[in-house]
């Protein structure tokens, strides 16, 4: 299934591997962008947050190659992680275009290999892993995300100054065109673009499947609860996902930033971005 969905009030039931889950998941898309993708499938799940390229003219292209990527990494599953994301990133690649000049995808994924639930992130989706009391926070601490946070502190510091937001994120624009400049180069960071050198650079984290009990995952934009806003911790934002269900906490986060239109009180790089989570219960 690849599709924006809504499962919080009838949870997936489905098998990673030989072992039952329950996928409680949502999409929500921030006005004019949608370009967040889920995939719930026999044996996969994954969630896609996709960047906008550089280059005009491909903008409505971004969530078509997140839905190929998806689906390409779902037929590719049963190789391993780096032949995976060279398979899928190949096969949704464009021929001779560089990679910030066409729509590109960061991606976090479980599956399940042998007895083993296998994670794997490429840019800064993020999971979070419960086993028993224990948690283990797995995301992007790459130069993206310090480029990014240096991006917001200086938004911030401008907004502080008395620029209006608008003139703030022009100025921090020659920043921002300058980390996306980098994307899958040595210097820089790595995401599902053109170049299939990022199947090298995917995070791989392994567990046994007998001590897992709930894994989420999601994009950037449900993290904001986290890194953004400060709200909880990422095993607070498990639990309440656990609890409450993915859907509400999104709409949750949703009135949040309401509250903050303007991005001065918690700077920002827009109102609003896509969020979207997958929350996985293994069926004991």
């Amino acid at each position: 299934m690849l599709e924006a969905v809504d499962n919080q009030n009838n949870p997936e039931k489905l098998f990673l591997g030989e072992h039952p889950v329950s996928v409680d998941s949502f999409v929500s898309s921030a006005p004019g962008k949608g370009q967040d993708g889920i995939f719930i499938g026999k044996g996969f799940v994954a969630v896609a947050d996709g960047q906008t390229p550089l280059a005009p003219g491909h903008e409505k292209e971004v969530i078509k190659y997140v839905k190929e990527l998806l689906g390409a990494l779902d037929k590719a599953k049963g190789k391993s992680t780096q032949d995976m994301f060279r398979s899928a990133i190949g096969s949704a690649k464009k021929d001779g275009v560089e990679a910030w000049a066409v729509p590109s995808s960061t991606v976090v994924d479980v599956r399940v290999v042998g007895e083993e639930i296998v994670i794997e992130l490429l840019g800064d989706c993020f999971a979070v892993v419960k086993q028993g009391e224990q948690y283990t926070v797995i995301k992007d601490t790459g130069l993206h995300s310090q480029e990014d946070n240096e991006a917001i502190q200086k938004l911030g510091i401008l907004m502080s100054e008395g620029k209006s937001f608008k003139e703030a994120s022009e100025e921090i624009g020659p920043m921002l065109r300058k980390s996306r400049a980098k994307i899958n180069t040595p210097d820089g960071y790595w995401v599902a673009a053109n170049n299939e050198e990022a199947s090298e650079h995917v995070e791989v984290h392994k567990f046994s499947v007998d001590s897992v009990d709930d894994i989420l995952i999601g994009s950037d934009g449900i993290s904001r609860l986290v890194e953004i806003f400060g709200l909880l911790t990422y095993s607070e934002l498990l639990e309440l996902c656990s609890e409450k269900g993915v859907k509400p906490v999104i709409e949750g986060l949703r009135e949040l930033e309401e509250t903050d239109p303007n991005c001065e009180k918690y700077p920002r790089f827009s109102k609003n971005d896509d969020a979207t989570a997958a929350m996985i219960h293994f069926n004991k």
